[in-house]
């Protein structure tokens, strides 16, 4: 999955395509008050680990 796909009222704050291997992901000016949904389009044997 190269591009999120679009939600109502939302907006992407965070974007990675083609990614191999483990990687942390910084929410620039980090999570605020709200719903925080996460979209993963994964290949292969893999876990995602979702943390504050």
């Amino acid at each position: 999955m190269a591009k999120a796909p679009a939600y109502p009222d939302g907006k992407a704050v965070v974007r990675r395509a083609n990614v191999e291997g483990s990687e942390e992901l910084e929410i620039p000016g980090g999570l605020k008050a709200g719903h925080l949904a996460v979209l993963v389009n994964c290949q292969g044997e893999a876990t995602l680990t979702v943390g504050q």
